[in-house]
């Protein structure tokens, strides 16, 4: 029944033994990384090296008995999130650690397409926002204090085009925060 389970799992799913040897792997492991996977080194079955890779976080999460999430770049632009979690005996030592890894290529590119779109709508609403509120402030400076009706649209086209210069500023901000 557990295979069963484990197997219906979408993304790859290992467990590891604390030297890196692959103990079981579901289908989606298997089908992506190889049939024979169980059995391997965890480094040369996902990544092709005869070493522990750097930012392991088998290797984290062993060290310090919690989850670790990590993200790589394999393949050129694909980006794998691997978050691993440790398997616990009684005594609350680390028998094994489960190791799953997800594709997330698309929610990162998505997410840089976001903030290059926010950051480009923004700059050119900003640029003639500008031009609209230094002319709107020219206007106004220029008014006879008799005209005033018109002195109070140009003073209301200057006050709204300031907000609206502080919502895109925040919404600059906002996408800047995103990237980070």
């Amino acid at each position: 029944v557990f295979q069963n389970l484990f197997d219906a799992i979408e993304d790859p799913i290992t467990v590891l033994g604390l030297d890196g040897e692959i103990l079981q792997a579901n289908k989606a492991a298997r089908s992506m990384f190889g049939k024979k996977l169980v059995g391997q080194k965890c480094y040369r079955a996902f990544r092709m090296q005869d070493g522990v890779c750097d930012e392991c976080p088998a290797s984290m999460t062993y060290a310090n008995k919690r989850s670790t999430a990590v993200e790589h770049r394999i393949f050129g632009n694909a980006i794998t999130r691997i978050n691993t979690y440790p398997l616990l005996g009684k005594n609350g030592e680390v028998k094994a650690i489960l190791n799953h890894k997800r594709d997330v290529t698309k929610e990162r590119q998505l997410e840089d397409l976001k903030a290059s779109f926010l950051a480009a709508v923004s700059h050119e609403l900003k640029t003639p926002l500008t031009a609209i509120r230094m002319h709107a402030e020219m206007l106004e400076s220029a008014m006879v204090p008799t005209e005033g009706k018109k002195q109070e649209y140009y003073g209301t086209i200057h006050a709204e085009s300031q907000r609206l210069t502080r919502l895109i500023d925040n919404v600059l901000t906002l996408s800047r925060l995103e990237k980070d």
